[in-house]
């Protein structure tokens, strides 16, 4: 039987989101902001620029499965443990990636260690394996962060003047950044050669 989440359980599964929320866009804090700073060093630093690429890669890509997982119903959810969205009382729960988007999100993160990514777009995929739009993927996850975002502002558990503030900042943040990587996906592949 599922143990039930103490507030300070629900407490702690929001900073986990939250965290996670911010890392999923992780490949475009990469591409925006800290290339560009290391690119003027490609010379003495060149190998290790692909190596914080995959890196950012797969962390965007681990927090959208995570992001994913925070939203299965009860009878999706095959472990116990974890505060999950249902947890909260909110009821729009189930994955708003498909099977095929998340069986393929795994297979990448498995096989990351020894199969070359290619990331110079927005699509994302391991070499020869086609790819899949993440800009698309983190728009699912993303809106559906923020519906639950709206439902944590009207909670008894975040009515405190400084868990409303934490909760608008974040879905600020959260609408911000995926304007940008929209943004950045819609010039991405516009681009010839992607």
């Amino acid at each position: 039987m599922p143990r039930q989440p103490t507030p300070q359980d629900l407490r702690v599964a929001f900073e986990v989101f939250s965290r996670t929320l911010t890392g999923s866009f992780a490949l475009y804090a990469w591409k925006m902001q800290l290339l560009p700073r290391l690119l003027p060093y490609r010379e003495e630093i060149g190998p290790y620029i692909a190596v914080g690429q995959d890196a950012a890669v797969q962390s965007s890509l681990v927090c959208i499965r995570s992001l994913d997982d925070f939203f299965l119903s009860p009878d999706e959810v095959h472990f116990d443990h974890d505060v999950l969205a249902h947890d909260f009382g909110f009821a729009q729960i189930g994955s708003p990636l498909g099977i095929p988007e998340r069986t393929r999100i795994n297979r990448m993160i498995v096989h990351m260690s020894y199969a070359p990514l290619w990331t110079a777009s927005a699509y994302v995929g391991p070499s020869g394996d086609g790819s899949f739009d993440l800009p698309a993927l983190l728009t699912r996850v993303v809106q559906r962060s923020m519906v639950f975002l709206d439902y944590c502002a009207t909670a008894p558990l975040f009515a405190g003047a400084d868990d409303l503030r934490k909760v608008s900042g974040l879905k600020r943040l959260a609408e911000c950044q995926l304007t940008n990587v929209q943004a950045i996906g819609q010039l991405e592949r516009s681009l010839p050669n992607r």
